[in-house]
C-alpha cells in the first residue's frame, strides 16, 4: 500500500458542505470555464457508498473561458 500524501494547507470541506462558489474542474468545464491557476482553492472530501475520494475546488469568480491560452 502506498503511502497517502499530505493535503494541501488549503481550506477542507466534507460531504455536501461547501461553498457554490467553489467548483471541480469537470462542474467548470460544463460551464466552458477552467482555472485560472493550478493551484486549488480549496479541497472537497466526499464519500459516495463504499467510494471516498478528494477533488480540488477552484473559485469560478475567477476562473477564465476555457478556450482562453495560457499566459
Amino acid at each position: 500500500m502506498s503511502p497517502r500524501r499530505r493535503l494541501p494547507p488549503v481550506p477542507q470541506y466534507r460531504g455536501d458542505a461547501r461553498p457554490a462558489h467553489l467548483l471541480t474542474t469537470e462542474e467548470l468545464a460544463a460551464l466552458h470555464l477552467k482555472p485560472a491557476r493550478a493551484t486549488p482553492d480549496a479541497v472537497w472530501l466526499y464519500e459516495r457508498g463504499q467510494v471516498s475520494g478528494m477533488s480540488a475546488l477552484f473559485d469560478r469568480t475567477a476562473a477564465v473561458p476555457a478556450d482562453q491560452p495560457p499566459t
